[in-house]
């Protein structure tokens, strides 16, 4: 399965909305295409995975997809560690009336494998997953990749490095839908083979989308004017058709008046 790339500027969520639900369907029609399994329920409700950089939060676009995935009512996925993890969660868990839970898979001490590893997890997460495994990159079997690959139904990319390279590799191995999300295109996750990244969107899909908004609501203003000019152009007609018919006929009184005099 190849990567999906979305690329978009930060702030405009509406392309990877369409194409994290697109993902998710197919490949519910892919595993089980006569299943009618009805609407989900919180014991059930699909498992979306964020990945992306340890270091860095992107905010901008992290915070924004996290917000979305749990209005819409997606348990979130993640390593639960620092960076984009923190990110997403901490936005994931900021929206009330929420179906969907936080769940965070924790590595491991490299020193005690009874205690997670030293920032893990971080402190929104809400369902930890303690496991075994060290913290171990790479297709290593004791890596934790495997399990956030294996897991979600759809794994969105966020900017990253080579971690995030590999568990983006991982997802394809598993045929697990991927979506890389970034405005700077597959640069963004270093690693990745362009050859097996679909583009999905142009850089410039939302702010065409924002400018003929802007364009539309231009011209409804501009149509809303121009009928209130036409009807108080109509209304000062009226008057002076009214004020020149009441002096004309007040005038013709008057001349009857002196001619009968």
């Amino acid at each position: 399965m190849s990567c999906c790339l979305c690329w978009s500027p930060p702030g405009c969520l509406l392309p990877v909305k369409w194409l994290v639900l697109f993902l998710y369907f197919l490949r519910q029609q892919l595993l089980a295409p006569e299943a009618d399994v009805g609407p989900p329920t919180p014991r059930h409700l699909p498992i979306i995975g964020i990945m992306g950089s340890g270091t860095y939060g992107h905010e901008e676009l992290a915070e924004p997809l996290g917000r979305w995935l749990a209005a819409a009512g997606f348990h979130l996925l993640t390593g639960g560690g620092r960076g984009v993890m923190e990110a997403a969660t901490r936005a994931f868990t900021t929206v009330p009336k929420r179906s969907g839970f936080a769940i965070g898979i924790i590595p491991c001490s490299e020193y005690n494998i009874l205690e997670p590893k030293s920032g893990y997890p971080n402190d929104f997460v809400e369902i930890p997953i303690m496991t075994h495994l060290p913290p171990v990159e790479g297709s290593h079997m004791l890596s934790r990749n495997h399990i956030n690959a294996l897991t979600p139904a759809v794994v969105i990319a966020l900017p990253g490095s080579s971690g995030t390279a590999s568990e983006v590799q991982h997802c394809r191995a598993y045929n697990t839908p991927v979506c890389i999300y970034s405005p700077d295109g597959i640069e963004a996750v270093p690693g990745v083979d362009p050859s097996t990244v679909v583009l999905c969107r142009p850089p410039t899909s939302c702010l065409i989308m924002k400018s003929t908004l802007l364009l539309l609501l231009y011209m409804c203003v501009c149509v809303c004017v121009c009928v209130c000019v036409c009807v108080c152009v109509c209304v000062c007609v009226c008057v002076c058709v009214c004020v020149c018919v009441v002096s004309k006929s007040v005038g013709g009184k008057i001349e009857l008046d002196l001619s009968t005099t």
